[in-house]
């Protein structure tokens, strides 16, 4: 379970200062956060660098299995990125619009990497945690397409509208240290980079981001430092909790386990309620980006698989399921019958822009709204069933977040969300925990109070 607060800000400030027994000496560490929707774009024009460079940068993967994640993009047309593959836990990189697979990066989640992308003329290498990785078609050096890069360097997201695997982008987790050089560094050159945290006396540095108001000493930043990285989001309006990309706190290290309990919450723009009468207990039978032999990962990763707690599976069928949100019923199914495969019987509310809250699975001729229905929350929707399951009678509700109805399945994507004001066991009911806001994990028992 992993669970938030309103005053997370200040507990984890506290946290970090007590785990630094040198922070009376030495300034607080920052890294660039980003959420659903949030990137930053940097004041470093692509053109500028002209056909010898070399990019460093540290980042921490927060969900490996999920769908494409643009670590670095270009601001505009979507000629340059490096970013996490669709559902595979490696590299993509686009250079010049030449796009190449790198198995050999294996990347997983919670833990920090360092990646080094090195131009020369118009080839590319590419250093892993220090060692150099190829392509999968084996054309190492990387040779460049024909288009160029343009715009701003981007942290978070690819330029708008490009897609990954035909489906949008997002990196979810931390980046830092974003090191930039107008020549092309030698390997022994980056491993000595790569090693320490970015001051700005590094020789040949010509751009870099750290996120931080001062150096690791505390001194002023020097000029290379100095360029901002304008934090920023599609979703317009206020979101719930937080914000999609921000300056975050991580340790003075790189800590991995401590910096992954900094790791951002889930940002969306309503506040949501477990789907369940009062006082009913559901288990968690599937969550969050999980492995390939589970069904939710990919586009498909920030779903929830709820069934009742501490009953045999059928005796989920037929209880009721109600609106976690208010909203407008934008398109339903109800034809679908028991052990008939996909499509299954569904309901899909759009609780904001782009934020649609996906019911899926009910008895046939269940549902009990219609389309462009205004809903408010806790409205009854339909009852829970097996429609579109392979095995069937596997009864439950499926539930998340989409940025577009079920008939677009092919290319709409799910996003981090969370529940509020809810009760969590993790012992099987024998004890209950409030919950301000969180995500229910595989295997708890929850139930609204």
């Amino acid at each position: 379970m992993r669970v938030w607060k309103r005053t997370v800000p200040a507990i984890l400030l506290f946290v970090a200062l007590s785990h630094c027994s040198t922070c009376s000496k030495t300034p607080l560490n920052f890294a660039a956060a980003f959420g659903w929707r949030g990137y930053a774009d940097t004041d470093l024009s692509l053109a500028s660098l002209g056909n010898e460079y070399t990019i460093i940068f540290k980042f921490m993967l927060q969900y490996p299995r999920a769908y494409g994640a643009p670590i670095l993009s270009d601001s505009t047309g979507g000629n340059f990125f490096v970013a996490k593959d669709y559902l595979r836990r490696s590299l993509i990189v686009n250079f010049n619009g030449n796009t190449r697979t790198f198995m050999a990066a294996t990347l997983a989640g919670e833990v920090w990497h360092t990646v080094a992308i090195v131009r020369k003329n118009n080839e590319l290498t590419l250093y892993h945690n220090g060692s150099e990785i190829c392509p999968d078609d084996g054309a190492c050096p990387m040779v460049a397409g024909g288009i160029a890069p343009t715009g701003v360097l981007r942290l978070g997201r690819a330029a708008d509208a490009v897609t990954i695997n035909n489906h949008d982008a997002q990196f979810y987790g931390f980046i830092d240290d974003v090191a930039v050089y107008k020549k092309a560094l030698t390997k022994s050159e980056i491993l000595g980079v790569s090693k320490t945290r970015l001051d700005g006396t590094e020789a040949g540095l010509f751009a870099g981001y750290t996120f931080d108001s001062v150096t690791p000493t505390g001194a002023p930043l020097p000029d290379p430092l100095k360029g901002p990285a304008t934090f920023q989001t599609l979703t317009p309006g206020a979101v719930v909790f937080g914000d999609a990309s921000f300056k975050a706190l991580v340790s003075q290290a790189r800590d991995n386990a401590f910096d992954a309990k900094l790791l951002p919450p889930p940002v969306q723009q309503t506040t949501m309620r477990l789907p369940f009468p009062s006082g009913e207990a559901w288990e968690v039978i599937q969550g969050w980006d999980g492995p390939p032999a589970d069904s939710h990962n990919g586009a498909a990763s920030f779903c929830w698989d709820f069934m009742l707690a501490g009953k045999p599976q059928s005796e989920t069928e037929g209880k009721p399921i109600f609106a976690a949100a208010g909203g407008k019923v934008i398109e339903t199914r109800n034809d679908r019958d028991s052990c008939v495969g996909a499509p299954s019987s569904y309901v899909m509310i759009e609780q904001a822009p782009l934020e649609i809250g996906a019911y899926l699975h009910f008895v046939m001729g269940s549902v009990e709204v219609n389309k462009n229905d205004v809903l408010a929350a806790g409205k009854k929707l339909a009852k829970a069933g097996d429609t579109g399951n392979a095995p069937c009678k596997a009864f439950h509700l499926h539930f998340s977040l989409h940025t577009a109805p079920e008939s677009q399945a092919g290319t709409l994507i799910t996003f981090p969300s969370a529940f509020s004001n809810y009760e969590v066991s993790t012992d099987s009911g024998a004890s209950w925990s409030p919950v301000d806001r969180g995500v229910p994990k595989k295997g708890e028992w929850v139930r609204n109070p």
